[in-house]
């Protein structure tokens, strides 16, 4: 992506006047465009400087918050987005990007207070759950951060163990479940229930602190990988996974999203890839109840699992953006307009029509995981499903054009194929 720079005297050239390339002044991005069409619902007229703005940190590779970077930036705030390394760092003209080394507090602590301290600045938003905690120890007490994080929430949400205790303390059926310390822990504990069991790490990680171990050896292995994680051992339940989500204002719903998880990468355990819109009573009294108890206010998401004989048992809370809930827009559930309107200080309207019957992929996760494993055949698979394409969400043209036009591109493929045939350079 091109970027002109310009100065008090220069002049910019002929050959770019018209254009729709962004256009720096005295570095502060400014996206141009012939209409404004492409920008989404407003047309920068000033300098962005003068902008009130909204600070993400987290990972920008994760589609769903390029979704609500764009949510943003429609509705007139300067969007600065805090990451790691991006590999389409570029690919966004309007989205300021400050890249930091990791998610610890330590990287982040100049950006952070920085922020905290512009007044400018009207919400710092952390993303995932190492954001959440680092800057929690950051700033503590701040009015900026979103979601506000309580004593009584930072208890409940620090580790998967702790979430286990708040859900059966509201009677909300759990797993059985073993605090270890050590490998003999483990091994007595699987001794009490049974292989296959479950070793968790204290958080989640899109599946990677989560082992199903189907024998003492297993155990044995993924004891070795966890062990730092302090981890816990969990009753198997073998069954369906599902996730109940949405957005609530002190406790009461806003926006649902509920779902079974029809296909998961990696299977079982990670982030669903495919997924169908059905709406439990039980399942949708369990949200209600956790978000009350917390009289959480933001985006909050809770992971379940059905069991054969169609019991629902908790397994983890997720308290930001989730990786499906853009299919919430596909069936016509504005999942990020209350989190909008609350920028803006309008009143929320809860809408908690959930699209039950639906089903269709979490665009564009399907393709990406293929092509990022070398799996070309099922990669193309996918982009052959019409369910594919009719699981875009409307709106958001910048998203799209970044996932498609970047992200499903030929030099993914090119570099797919050399991991596949281990041809790497």
């Amino acid at each position: 992506m091109k970027t002109l720079t310009l100065g008090r005297s220069i002049r910019l050239p002929a050959r770019y006047q018209g254009s729709t390339l962004p256009v720096s002044l005295r570095g502060d991005l400014v996206p141009s465009s012939r209409t404004g069409v492409e920008l989404g619902t407003r047309t920068p007229d000033h300098r962005e400087t003068q902008q009130e703005t909204v600070v993400l940190v987290g990972p920008a590779d994760w589609p769903q918050n390029i979704y609500l970077a764009e949510a943003i930036f429609n509705s007139g705030y300067r969007v600065e987005f805090v990451t790691t390394p991006w590999a389409f760092a570029n690919a966004l003209p309007w989205l300021h990007l400050c890249q930091v080394e990791s998610f610890d507090s330590d990287a982040l602590a100049g950006v952070i207070r920085s922020a905290h301290e512009n007044d400018r600045v009207r919400w710092i938003i952390p993303l995932a759950e190492d954001t959440i905690w680092a800057i929690r120890d950051l700033l503590p007490h701040s009015e900026k951060v979103f979601s506000p994080l309580s004593e009584e929430n930072t208890a409940r949400l620090l580790s998967k163990q702790s979430m286990q205790r708040f859900a059966a303390g509201l009677g909300i059926t759990v797993p059985r479940e073993f605090a270890i310390d050590s490998l003999n822990a483990a091994m007595l504990a699987s001794h009490s229930l049974g292989f296959p069991c479950v070793l968790k790490g204290e958080a989640g990680c899109a599946g990677a602190q989560v082992a199903i171990c189907h024998n003492e050896q297993e155990l044995s292995l993924s004891w070795a990988r966890l062990k730092e994680k302090k981890p816990s051992l969990q009753q198997f339940i073998d069954g369906n996974s599902w996730a109940a989500g949405g957005f609530f204002d002190k406790g009461q719903p806003v926006r649902v999203h509920i779902y079974e998880k029809l296909a998961q990468s990696p299977p079982r355990i990670g982030p669903p890839t495919r997924i169908r819109h059905d709406s439990p009573i039980e399942l949708r009294e369990a949200l209600f109840l956790i978000a009350k108890s917390m009289k959480w206010t933001g985006f909050l998401q809770v992971d379940f699992i059905r069991a054969a004989d169609g019991q629902f048992f908790f397994l983890e809370i997720n308290p930001r953006p989730w990786g499906s809930m853009t299919a919430a827009n596909v069936v016509g559930s504005d999942i990020f307009g209350p989190f909008i309107d609350l920028l803006h200080d309008r009143r929320l309207k809860p809408c908690l029509e959930n699209g039950d019957g639906w089903s269709g992929y979490v665009f564009p996760k399907p393709v990406i995981n293929q092509l990022s494993s070398g799996q070309l055949v099922g990669a193309c698979l996918a982009l052959l499903a019409p369910k594919f394409w009719l699981s875009i969400p409307s709106g958001y043209p910048w998203a799209k054009r970044l996932f498609v036009e970047e992200f499903l591109n030929v030099r993914k493929i090119y570099w797919a194929l050399l991991r596949r045939y281990n041809h790497t350079p």
